[in-house]
């Protein structure tokens, strides 16, 4: 019989573990910067995106310009994105729902279009930046405790809410956020160029997608 691992790692098969920002952007952006990148950072809401937009833009050198589009602006208004994800059988009941019966990219409205300018990185991310047209696709998750302890906290968002969208909810996050997003990331994982641990979003450990 197996004792409990507390901490189970595993080696990778195919690929070696990258850490920090700058040596995955050397793996998969600046080789292709004198032409221009789009490069999507897709992932969940929770994560910390203005730790991770700072440290981008930290690491692109000064040879380079950069630019950001938060996908989070482009989600359509939080009553329409209810009204889509909403289930009327069980209004009133505090803790359940039924899942949605849409996708991810049902709560956004015309998606913005990005170009790659030669010598320019344009960074789209975000949930959901992965269904704008892009040159490299990155992954960056979290595991799902985190999602929780930000909203039970008072300090996270649910999928296509705002600051001014009032509190968030651990029932919207278990049965719309995590479903819709779940689904999001397994429909786009084949086309995935980069895997990303944000545990540290300051030094966040990575993986190529082919691996």
């Amino acid at each position: 019989m197996r004792s409990y691992e507390p901490n189970p790692h595993y080696s990778p098969v195919g690929g070696e573990v990258s850490i920090g920002w700058p040596a995955a952007l050397q793996h998969d952006v600046f080789p292709h910067s004198a032409s221009g990148v789009v490069l999507a950072i897709d992932g969940p809401m929770c994560l910390d995106w203005t730790m991770v937009v700072q440290e981008i833009a930290m690491a692109i050198p000064p040879n380079c310009t950069v630019s950001f589009l938060d996908m989070r602006e482009a989600a359509l208004p939080w009553s329409v994105v209810q009204h889509l994800t909403e289930t009327p059988e069980l209004a009133d009941d505090p803790d359940f729902a039924m899942l949605p019966r849409i996708t991810l990219a049902e709560i956004f409205g015309e998606l913005p279009i990005v170009t790659a300018d030669p010598g320019h990185v344009s960074v789209v991310f975000g949930p959901g930046a992965s269904l704008v047209s892009h040159n490299v696709l990155w992954y960056a998750d979290l595991p799902k405790r985190y999602a929780e302890a930000h909203v039970v906290g008072g300090g996270g968002r649910n999928l296509g809410q705002r600051a001014v969208d009032g509190p968030s909810t651990t029932k919207y996050l278990f049965y719309v956020d995590w479903p819709l997003l779940d689904q999001h990331r397994d429909s786009i994982a084949p086309s995935i160029d980069r895997f990303l641990d944000t545990q540290d979003s300051r030094t966040p450990k990575s993986l190529p997608g082919s691996t």
